[in-house]
């Protein structure tokens, strides 16, 4: 029987809830876990701390996924940093020496929620596949409208979750609507409006929900280097590799954000510069990624106003691409795997990058 690894880094009492309630509880639906478990044999990772895992073991949801799946904990004795993205990339490396001996690692976070489906799907396509990662954008939704959502539902099918994604998204998300006033400067994804209908995203950092495992994946076998995983991957895109979930008809995974910052333009940072700023650090993988569109639909029919904004869109990021080159030179610094850090403080200095 085939074998798959689910990777969980999670901590702190907030996360846990979060990854508790409404990660495993998207999770457990019938179309996720339990169908996998006809045919898979599953490997649930924990990496967290000590003092979190009595939360788990009080937790209904934890109890249920107990009684399903093999679930193994990792703790992790101290964080060597208070870098949130370091931290999981440290974390998502160990889970990648765990999964070795698998045939798929499924990269999951705790403010996750897969609609029902999604996860089964997820894997069934990359099986399929010759490729070696399954990438798809997670689009931020606000968090307290997505718990009500998720509390007020048993099982959240792949269109509903879409549509309430739409409705719901977080303002950050929003500020990178193309065509609005206000835009935000670091536009690591950006978004089309199809009219009422739906939406179109063209992200330069994608999320790999799911990758192969074997000698055939020298890019997984050789571990994350640098800031994220997402970041990583999304760098060293190649075509033979990554299979892009280009719409939402059979997977559908959204994330439930409290972000509380804003990277809404100020007064005194125009387009054109805040655009040559942001896109230092995007080298011709990122903006081949964006070149590959993801349509989120409301209700999965397809239209010309759909094919005429995806030809739109397209034109906007090759136009963005094409007069915002990459500074070779800064982007080696400022992603190196030691120095990075260190240097992006020099640059922000020197107004070299906005952050």
């Amino acid at each position: 029987m085939a074998s798959v690894l689910i990777s969980n880094p999670v901590w702190g009492k907030k996360n846990c809830e979060i990854f508790c309630n409404y990660n495993l509880k998207s999770l457990l639906y019938s179309g996720n876990i339990p169908s996998l478990l006809k045919n898979y044999k599953i490997k649930f990772l924990i990496l967290t701390r000590e003092k979190d895992i009595d939360y788990f073991t009080n937790n209904n949801y934890f109890s249920s996924l107990k009684s399903l799946v093999d679930v193994e904990f990792y703790i992790l004795k101290e964080m060597l940093t208070k870098n949130k993205y370091k931290i999981l990339t440290f974390l998502q490396n160990i889970s990648i020496t765990f999964a070795k001996e698998k045939d798929f690692i499924v990269f999951n976070y705790a403010d996750f929620f897969w609609s029902n489906k999604s996860l089964i799907n997820s894997i069934l396509l990359l099986k399929d596949s010759r490729k070696n990662f399954l990438s798809f954008f997670c689009l931020p939704v606000k968090i307290l409208n997505a718990k009500k959502f998720i509390d007020s539902n048993n099982r959240i099918q792949i269109n509903i979750a879409s549509k309430f994604a739409l409705e719901n998204l977080h303002p950050e998300a929003e500020l990178r609507l193309w065509g609005q006033k206000t835009f935000s400067y670091t536009p690591t994804f950006i978004l089309f409006k199809v009219d009422r209908l739906g939406i179109i995203i063209r992200a330069y950092h994608q999320t790999v929900l799911v990758a192969k495992l074997g000698v055939s994946s020298n890019l997984l076998n050789n571990k994350i280097n640098g800031n994220s995983l997402d970041e990583f991957f999304s760098s060293k895109y190649d075509s033979d590799q990554f299979e892009v979930v280009e719409n939402n008809k059979k997977i559908m995974v959204f994330a439930l954000c409290d972000w509380n910052h804003s990277t809404s333009m100020k007064n005194d940072k125009s387009m054109k510069k805040v655009l040559k700023n942001s896109f230092r650090r995007l080298n011709d993988s990122h903006r081949k990624l964006s070149e590959r569109h993801i349509l989120i639909f409301k209700n999965n029919r397809y239209s010309k106003k759909w094919k005429n904004k995806i030809r739109e869109s397209f034109n906007v990021v090759s136009s963005l691409n094409n007069n915002n080159p990459t500074n070779k030179f800064l982007y080696y610094i400022l992603t190196h795997k030691i120095y990075g850090p260190f240097f992006q403080k020099i640059a922000r200095a020197f107004n070299l990058l906005f952050d």
